[in-house]
């Protein structure tokens, strides 16, 4: 079982600012159908039905990119890693193409 913390703080008439867990996020918007902005660039669109709890909510922002750090040089695992696992970058994305390949293509090519 966790832990959650949220408040939800009125700053004026359909604008709240959020506050949960280290995040920030301001929503803005009327009953049954709000926009929610994180600082992360997130965007999320919330419609609902008021006094039901039924709601709909979608991200209306692209996800964000995994991160590009923890690459090894080479593109492939450290020396200490065990042999049963893949020679692939840990960081490699859904489409197949590794961010540590192409950095260390960048390096090799003096870019």
């Amino acid at each position: 079982m966790s832990v959650r913390f949220r408040k939800s703080i009125r700053l004026f008439p359909g604008v709240r600012l959020n506050l949960s867990g280290g995040r920030v996020s301001t929503t803005i918007g009327i009953p049954g159908a709000s926009l929610n902005l994180g600082l992360d660039g997130q965007a999320h669109m919330t419609l609902g039905i008021p006094g039901t709890g039924l709601s709909y909510r979608a991200r209306i922002t692209a996800p964000p990119q995994a991160p590009l750090t923890g690459c090894p040089p080479s593109g492939r695992p450290s020396r200490g890693r065990s042999a049963s696992r893949s020679t692939a970058c840990p960081l490699t994305r859904p489409h197949g193409r590794s961010p540590c390949r192409a950095k260390s293509a960048a390096r090799r090519s003096g870019a």
